[in-house]
Order: structure tokens, then C-alpha cells, then sequence
């Protein structure tokens, strides 16, 4: 048994059938399932250019506002909302250095990530000027 990262209750896991069989533990759990219900996926009505979570699958305001003013190419995949628990999940990793808590979405975001191609964008001046290479 080991605790969870946030809180720091302990998990109990629930053994799957392949790990009765193999005799091998597949999947380390990092979070208990108080804690991992906090983090609210994104579903299917999203922007399609940054995933903000909406009513409807329409790009948002504030990609059609980037996008006049020419920054055609951003394309950005969110996998969960920005809320309290991603708020302090960010403050205690990256403010206080809680480096073991990247941990945390290795576990969580492996599922839903989906392959994009690669673009690079190089800024002197964001206002000025854009060089873009895409792999």
C-alpha cells in the first residue's frame, strides 16, 4: 500500500485479473480516488483549436481573436479543465518544486493523449514577427 501524493490518505489498489494471473502489478496508483475525481477531463464539446471546455465544438473567442491576429497554425490538446485542484496541483509542483508529483499525470494523461504533428514557433517579437517550423 502507499499513500496518495495530494493528500496523503492511503490507497488501498484493487487488483485486476491480469495482475492475479502475472502475478505483476501493471499500474502504480499515485492519486486515491477522492483526489483523482477532482481533476475534470475534457470531453467532446471543446474548441478545436485550444480544448477549452464549452457548450459547443466551435472555436472560442479567444482562438478567433489570436487568429486575426495571424497566428493561424497554434493548435494546443488540453486533457483536463482548469480548476481549484489543477490550480493547486500547479503550486505545489512547479511554485514550491514538489518535483515527485510529476508523477501524478504520468499515471492520468497517458490514455488521452492523441498524436499531433510537431510545429515549433521561434517569437523575437510576438507582435512583429513569427517564424514557424513544423516537423
Amino acid at each position: 500500500m502507499n499513500n496518495c501524493l495530494l493528500c496523503r490518505d492511503e490507497i488501498v489498489h484493487e487488483l485486476t485479473p491480469q495482475e492475479i494471473f502475472t502475478g505483476k502489478k501493471i499500474k502504480q496508483d499515485f492519486l486515491c480516488l477522492r483526489c483523482e475525481a477532482e481533476f475534470h477531463q475534457i470531453k467532446t464539446l471543446h474548441c478545436p483549436t485550444c480544448f477549452r471546455q464549452q457548450d459547443k465544438s466551435k472555436q472560442c473567442p479567444d482562438c478567433k481573436y489570436w487568429q486575426a491576429l495571424g497566428y493561424h497554425n497554434f493548435k494546443h490538446q488540453a486533457i483536463f479543465s482548469y480548476n481549484l485542484a489543477m490550480h493547486d496541483y500547479f503550486k505545489r509542483y512547479k511554485r514550491y518544486g514538489d518535483y515527485v508529483l510529476r508523477l501524478v499525470f504520468q499515471t492520468l494523461s497517458t490514455t488521452s493523449i492523441t498524436p499531433m504533428a510537431t510545429t515549433f514557433y521561434l517569437c523575437t517579437n510576438a507582435e512583429k514577427s513569427l517564424a514557424t517550423t513544423t516537423i
